[in-house]
């Protein structure tokens, strides 16, 4: 379920960003959770203010296996939509 944010560009690649998506499990988005940016696949982290945060080599480090997997297959199905698109 995506959720409108205050705008805000992606700490990552400056693209505009107005709504999010619960990666993990597609819940209503709350501070804590990660989001990928559709524009650059950018794991991103949201803060108490509903802004998103670059993820840090830490932050990922403590996510379980299921949820690194996760990640890794949004990123993938988001190249591929990019890519057919084109």
């Amino acid at each position: 379920m995506s959720e409108r944010i205050p705008s805000q560009t992606c700490p990552c690649c400056d693209k505009p960003i107005s709504a999010v998506t619960n990666v993990r499990d597609g819940s209503r988005a709350k501070p804590g959770d990660i989001t990928i940016c559709a524009y650059c696949q950018g794991v991103c982290i949201l803060t108490e203010a509903m802004t998103q945060r670059e993820a840090t080599d830490a932050d990922l480090r403590e996510l379980d296996r299921e949820t690194l997997e996760t990640i890794l297959k949004a990123r993938c199905g988001l190249q591929v939509f990019r890519h057919t698109r084109n």
